[in-house]
This record gives structure tokens, sequence and C-alpha cells, in this order.
């Protein structure tokens, strides 16, 4: 097969959650497939470079397929990509196209869509501050169908956003297949995370409303002080200058200045480090569309306090404490017993070592060659 596969969602090397899958689905998809051609699409030379170092060290096999690896200077979303795309790539030969995200092209081979969850359409009010191009074409249900109308299959990332996008856009089920993402094996810790000390609280991702996090902080707020000194909470991830600045001001509103802290974008060679050195993970999010982090978590051995919403309990299965998310009080109850109660602890770090070991990379690539290969 001579595959295109859309990598212009990396858009930094500092990997949100999508970029992390694109990067190691295509690894994985690369070292399983020798005979397949690849056609891999960057939207600049900088991010060419990272991406490509990023796929050869992901393991130790080497990739033995052939590929070329283009760098396509507009972005999916541009007016441009439906006019110039087709005619980058047809001297490739492509077969097929797969994008990570959504596709905003027509082309005159089949195209396979991974929509990973469809937060913008079932919280559009968290999204006032987007460009209007974005709310105009990811908050609308009708917008969306138009997106996806030209995908032979949509591939998503679990059970729950599956039935989602068959209630919300009316997608039959004949069109939408599930892969769930995968979880690298735990990497070797070569000491605490740089300013951290162990035993802290951890929320990692994007400070999205959905996320909860103003949830998190003041049901953590709620806590003991005493136990608030000893497990300080440490929000991780890309910061953003809509949301950062009010989650800050209510930590200083709620007088949490020297027990929680903002700490910004993490490498990806220090996440092993960061979960290695936390108390447990907290994932009270409204709505996920997989939740990546509660699996990885659990496969370093760190229990999982997580919201019973979207995807979280079918990714969790019975390896994490599950709370109401609109339910402060709740989540702080959850909070005091994974952070206090020994044996509930030893219990679910067992569970979640034992859940995480389900999901791998290879597993995922091999769920996604026999997608793109199944007759329409």
């Amino acid at each position: 097969m001579r595959l295109v596969l859309d990598l212009r969602w990396v858009k930094s090397p500092v990997l949100d959650g999508i970029a992390r899958v694109s990067l190691s689905l295509t690894a994985a998809l690369m070292r399983q497939q020798p005979d397949w051609f690849f056609v891999l699409l960057f939207g600049s030379d900088k991010l060419r470079r990272f991406g490509l170092e990023w796929l050869n060290a992901a393991s130790d096999t080497p990739i033995q397929a052939d590929y070329v690896s283009l760098v396509i200077p507009f972005g999916p979303a541009s007016p441009l990509n439906q006019l110039r795309l087709g005619g980058l790539l047809r001297k490739h030969r492509p077969e097929q196209y797969f994008s990570f995200y959504y596709a905003f092209q027509r082309l005159n081979i089949p195209q396979t869509i991974m929509v990973h969850d469809l937060i913008p359409l079932l919280f559009p009010d968290s999204f006032k501050q987007a460009s209007l191009g974005f709310r105009l074409s990811m908050t609308r249900s009708d917008a969306l169908r138009l997106l996806l109308r030209n995908a032979r299959r949509v591939m998503t990332v679990s059970h729950s956003t599956r039935q989602d996008l068959e209630q919300q856009l009316q997608l039959p089920k004949s069109r939408i297949a599930v892969c769930y993402p995968g979880v690298s094996p735990p990497q070797p810790v070569k000491g605490p995370y740089p300013g951290l000390a162990p035993g802290y609280v951890l929320a990692l991702g994007r400070p999205d409303p959905h996320k909860n996090l103003a949830g998190l902080i003041s049901a953590y707020a709620a806590l003991p002080e005493a136990l608030r000194q000893q497990h300080p909470l440490v929000l991780a991830g890309p910061e953003d200058s809509r949301y950062t600045p009010a989650l800050r001001q209510q930590i200083q509103d709620l007088g949490l200045d020297e027990t929680a802290r903002i700490l910004g974008p993490v490498a990806p060679g220090n996440l092993p480090a960061l979960y290695s050195g936390a108390r447990l993970l907290a994932m009270v999010s409204h709505y996920e569309g997989f939740g990546l982090p509660v699996i990885e978590a659990m496969s370093y051995g760190v229990p999982v306090l997580a919201a019973w919403r979207g995807s979280l309990p079918e990714v969790a299965g019975e390896a994490a404490l599950l709370v109401n998310p609109e339910r402060p009080p709740e989540i702080t109850w959850g909070l005091h017993r994974l952070l206090t109660k020994v044996w509930l602890r030893k219990n679910l770090i067992k569970r979640g070592r034992e859940q995480a070991a389900r999901f791998s990379w290879e597993a995922s690539a091999r769920r996604l060659a026999e997608i793109l290969q199944q007759p329409d």
C-alpha cells in the first residue's frame, strides 16, 4: 500500500495528546508494514526534522519501510489545502490518505479520518474565545458532517466517542471504526522531576474548561491543610492565555500559593519522572475522547482518580476511583481516599498496571492496518 500519513497536527516539539498519538501510531505502523510506502506530511522543515528524529528513535527496531517526507506550506484547514494538496501528492501515487484529525480537502483516493472527540460540539461555550473559523467548523453538527463527508471511514479512539458520532452526527455504524491508542512501556526514571519533591497530586493536560481544572482546584482546597502541605497540587501541560490566568487567580484567591503550582509544558523526556513522582493522577474532566494520561499513569504504578464521564470509565475500567466531576465535594472525597487509604492505593496500583498492559502502540498499529485494508 502507498499511504499518506498527515502529520501536520504535530504543531510543536512539545507534544499534545493528538501529536503523541500521531507520532506513536506512525512509528509503530511503519515498523509493522515494511512493504508499504509512506508519504509523511509535516507543517514545516523544523517539525519534519523533529518528527523524523522522533520516529526513528521510538524503537530499537529500525524502520525498514520506504518513505518520503514532505513539507506542506499551508495548514490542513487552509483554502490552499483544497486547491493544492492533491497536486503535491500526485507524483507519489498514493492509494490512501489518513489524517490524525479532521480533513478539509477532497482527494481522488480513499480518505480515513481520525476523530478523537466531539468536545467543541458538546461544549461550545468553552470555545467562545476560539477563532471564528474554528467555531464555524467545529462547534456545529452540520459543519462537522460536511468535514466528514469525504471520509471513506471515520476512525475514533473509544466506543464512547463512536456513540457520540452516531448520536450527534448521525453517522452510520458501518462508517465508524474504533482503534484504541496505545501506551509506551514505562521508561527508566533517572531521578525526580526537576524542582518537584515526590508525593504531589498531578493533573496533566491542556487547561481547557472541559478539563475541569477549576473544579479540581476547588476540591483540592477543601482538603485538610496538613494533607495539602504533604501533597501539593501540580498542574502540568501547555499554558493558554485564554484560561491559565484564571486558574492562577483562583489559586491565589483560595490561598493555595504554597501548595498548588502551574508547572507549564513538559518535555516528552521528562514525563517518566513526572509520573513516577506523583502520589496520584487526577483527571476529573467533564468529557474525554480517550484520556491518555490515565493509562500512562497506571503504567508507572500511579493510582488514578477519574471522572465518571465520557470515555474515562471505559478506559480506566475497574482500575481507577471514579467520581462525579460536577460535585467538588465528591472530588475532595476521592482525593482524600487516594492520599490516605494504603489498601486502596495498593489495589488500584495493581489493577492499573494490568489495565495499562491492555494498551500498546503495536496493537493500535495492527488495528489501523486492518481498518485501512477493510473493503468498503
